[in-house]
């Protein structure tokens, strides 16, 4: 959840639009993250063998797999969960769900808190 663009975020939630901010951050955001799914798609097996917790998601079999990618997603969809997602062979279409509802799940949130603090 931590990155190094949050502080940045939270500084632009502090002065910008609510609705604006989460369309064009969540488009940003969503729209980038695509390369992760087709590399995925293309040399997974390779580059995701890196990761520990990868290495436990391919001994499972292959629909706890995809249920456990999705639910990684769903926490948060950073660059290996999506690398995973390509991997295991999720649909496009499920993927880009769930990348854009929790993209903007996790700007709600910045938005919340900015308010919040104030």
């Amino acid at each position: 959840m931590l990155s190094p663009r949050l502080p940045f975020l939270v500084l632009a939630a502090g002065g910008t639009n609510p609705v604006l901010f989460v369309t064009l951050i969540g488009l940003r955001l969503s729209i980038t993250d695509w390369h992760w799914f087709d590399l995925g798609r293309r040399r997974g097996r390779d580059l995701a063998m890196k990761s520990r917790i990868s290495r436990k998601i391919l001994m499972w079999n292959p629909r706890a797999q995809k249920l456990g990618v999705m639910a990684l997603l769903a926490v948060r969809p950073i660059s290996r969960h999506l690398l995973l997602s390509g991997m295991v062979g999720m649909k496009s279409r499920d993927v880009a769900i769930i990348d854009v509802i929790s993209t903007v799940v996790f700007l709600v949130a910045i938005i919340m808190t900015v308010k919040g603090l104030r």
